[in-house]
């Protein structure tokens, strides 16, 4: 009786950690977004006189479609679409918008017997953007076209076994540019071109993003 007991408890564990992982087979559709607001105040550089205040608005959405090769690693393409808005003036304001799109890697690390887990996205792909600048005079404006490489740590929940709630806090990673800048002169258009590499940790509240997916055939 005892071995029966022993070998019923061992059976009900597998199942429930079967239950929370992630099989093979498994389609992911979903996507995450994401909106932000800043606001600051300058204060005045003459006397009797009001300070600037500047409001920074950002919005970005990730679609991403999905399949799982084996337990908890699935293989993807995705893509996003960021948007900042900057105005301090009239005279000072900017736009800026990108949009990128590559294949990723994601492992799930689930948590026992919960519903929450860890998840580690692995992406790589084309960006190209958009910034538009203007101070006072002259405006200047920016395209660039280049790739990217970056890991986004997040972590998931599942109410239900084909519906995941994700919320990740910004990215680690290496970015390369290509660009090129016009700005008005005399009259005239000066053009100018210029690379940017950039790698790091972009890791904060401010880039809190919240998103939904649906894992079919789980």
């Amino acid at each position: 009786m005892k071995v029966l007991g022993w070998a019923a408890l061992l059976m009900g564990v597998t199942a429930i950690n079967a239950q929370a992982q992630i099989p093979a087979g498994t389609v992911l559709v979903g996507g995450s977004v994401g909106y932000s607001r800043t606001s600051a105040e300058a204060e005045p550089v003459t006397p009797n006189t009001a300070g600037t205040e500047s409001t920074t608005r950002s919005v970005s959405f990730r679609p991403q479609v999905g399949y799982f090769i084996s337990d908890n690693l699935a293989l993807g393409i995705s893509g996003a679409l960021n948007a900042d808005k900057y105005e301090a003036t009239e005279q000072d304001t900017r736009r800026y918008l990108e949009y990128s799109v590559g294949p990723f890697v994601r492992y799930y690390k689930m948590f026992g017997e919960s519903q929450f887990g860890l998840v580690g996205t692995l992406g790589a792909g084309y960006r190209e953007n958009w910034d538009k600048y203007k101070w006072y005079d002259p405006r200047f404006n920016y395209h660039g076209r280049g790739g990217y490489a970056e890991f986004t740590p997040s972590v998931v929940y599942f109410p239900v076994s084909k519906v995941g709630i994700e919320a990740s806090f910004g990215n680690i990673g290496y970015s390369y540019f290509r660009n090129k800048q016009e700005r008005p002169s005399n009259s005239q258009v000066e053009r100018q071109q210029y690379s940017n590499k950039t790698f790091g940790a972009n890791l904060s509240l401010r880039n809190f993003a919240l998103g939904a997916s649906l894992y079919l055939g789980r």
